[in-house]
């Protein structure tokens, strides 16, 4: 028993003098509960295999996320530039790394509530790489979304963010929010991946479209050019 859940273990390793072993181990996995980083915890159900020889072993299967929370308040900035050391996973010996191949996914039931991000994803995604250095192909997408960001609360029109690199976790994302704020309809748009992004802004008023520098200002601090000039600076 691991939390609320079960998991079946089964299989054989031969042992043999002066070779390595041959492993073949199953697991069956119900409802286990798991928290692999502080503020996430996620009920994952699935199958997986651990074979081959002892000195080159891979894990593989399919496991399906019954549900994910995420809810740690973070700084945008920070989080968009934050890059993480790579994940590691231990292995039999030191030293050694086993191969990745599991297949992941989610229908729904992803969840994400903090300071900045409210939002239900769903997920299809293969963790490849090895043990040493995980990586990930596959896109992550958004059933419904609204971000907070400098008094505004926008609705996410678009989003889609994809895994990208076979021994390394990297995203490519392309992200549109739209809110109503500072008197226009305001256009917010995220494109780029973990080394860069481009943020733009666009809007539309009575009189018609804004001019850029208004827009951004209105996103980024929440005031117009003209509310702007007539500060202190």
């Amino acid at each position: 028993k691991i939390g609320e859940g079960i998991t079946t273990f089964g299989g054989t390793i031969l042992l043999f003098p002066n070779a390595p072993a041959q492993v073949n181990i199953s697991a069956a996995l119900k409802d286990i509960n798991l928290t692999p980083i502080r503020d996430l915890e996620l009920t994952t159900s699935g199958a997986l295999n651990l074979i081959g020889q002892s000195n080159d072993l891979e894990l593989r299967g399919d496991v399906s996320l019954g549900s994910l929370r995420y809810t740690p308040n973070l700084e945008l900035q920070q989080f968009i530039k934050k890059q993480e050391t790579p994940l590691r996973i231990p292995a039999f010996e030191p030293g050694q790394s086993w191969r990745l191949r599991i297949n992941v996914e989610a229908d729904d039931n992803l969840l994400v509530a903090n300071n900045v991000l409210e939002a239900e994803f769903k997920t299809s995604l293969r963790i490849t790489g090895t043990t040493d250095h995980i990586g990930a192909i596959g896109t992550v997408t958004p059933l419904w979304a609204k971000a907070t960001y400098a008094g505004n609360t926008y609705d996410i029109e678009r989003a889609i963010l994809d895994f990208t690199e076979e021994y390394k976790i990297f995203t490519q994302f392309d992200v549109l929010a739209t809110t109503k704020a500072c008197g226009m309809d305001l256009k917010v748009s995220i494109n780029g991946n973990s080394d860069s992004s481009v943020v733009k802004a666009s809007g539309k008023d009575e009189h018609g479209p804004v001019d850029s520098q208004d827009a951004w200002l209105c996103a980024q601090f929440g005031v117009r050019l003209q509310d702007y000039a007539k500060g202190d600076g």
